[in-house]
C-alpha cells in the first residue's frame, strides 16, 4: 500500500465509523466475565515469563497443565504444548499494566482490530474497489465469531491477524512490491 492509499484509507469515513464500532464491540466489558480455563493457562504462564523469562509450567507451587505434564512440558519445566507468542504478549501487557482480566485480554483485542484495517487493506488491494474493502472490514468487524474469538487471552487474534497479513503481503509480492515478501516472512514466522 502506497502512501496516498494510506492516506485515503485514514480519510475514508466509513472505515473509521466502521473501527469505532469495532472498537465497541471489542472493548465492552471486557474485564466483565473471568479468564476462563484456557485463557487462565494463558496469563499464569504469562506471570511466570515475567518472573522465569519463559513460559514456566512450574513455579514452585503450582503445576500449570491441560493433560499430561510428559507430553506439555520438558525437563526445564518450559510449555512446549504450543507456541509461545501468546504468553510473551500477555506478559508484556501484564508488565505495562497490572495483571487483570482486561490487561490478559487487551493484546488479543487490539490485534483483533487492527485486522480490520489490514483486510479493509487487503480487500482493497485484491478487488480494487473501496466498496468491496468497506464491506470485508465491517463484515469482519461485526462477525460475532471474530468478535468472541478476538476477545479471549487465546492465539486465535494473533493467527487471524498473521494470515491476513500474509495474504496482503503474498497479493503484494504477485504484484512485484519490492519489499512486500518481508513483510510476508514476518507473517509466517
Amino acid at each position: 500500500m502506497n502512501r496516498e492509499n494510506f492516506a485515503a484509507m485514514l480519510r475514508d469515513k466509513f472505515l473509521i465509523a466502521t473501527l469505532f464500532l469495532a472498537c465497541v464491540l471489542l472493548f465492552a466489558q471486557l474485564h466483565d466475565v473471568c479468564l476462563w480455563g484456557d485463557e487462565a493457562l494463558t496469563a499464569l504462564l504469562a506471570k511466570n515469563v515475567l518472573s522465569y523469562g519463559y513460559p514456566r509450567v512450574w513455579d514452585g507451587r503450582n503445576l500449570l497443565c491441560v493433560f499430561d505434564p510428559s507430553r506439555e512440558t520438558n525437563a526445564h519445566f518450559a510449555w512446549v504444548a504450543q507456541p509461545w507468542l501468546a504468553e510473551y504478549l500477555t506478559a508484556v501487557s501484564f508488565s505495562l499494566f497490572r495483571p487483570s482480566t482486561f490487561t490478559a485480554r487487551l493484546p488479543f483485542v487490539l490485534l483483533g482490530l487492527l485486522t480490520v484495517p489490514m483486510l479493509y487493506a487487503l480487500a482493497l488491494e485484491l478487488f480494487g474497489s473501496r466498496h468491496a474493502a468497506r464491506w470485508a472490514a465491517f463484515l469482519l468487524a461485526t462477525s460475532v465469531a471474530f468478535l468472541l474469538h478476538a476477545r479471549q487471552c487465546r492465539y486465535y487474534a494473533i493467527v487471524v491477524f498473521a494470515t491476513v497479513w500474509a495474504l496482503w503481503s503474498y497479493w503484494r509480492a504477485l504484484r512485484g512490491h519490492r519489499w512486500a515478501a518481508a513483510p510476508l516472512a514476518g507473517a509466517l514466522i
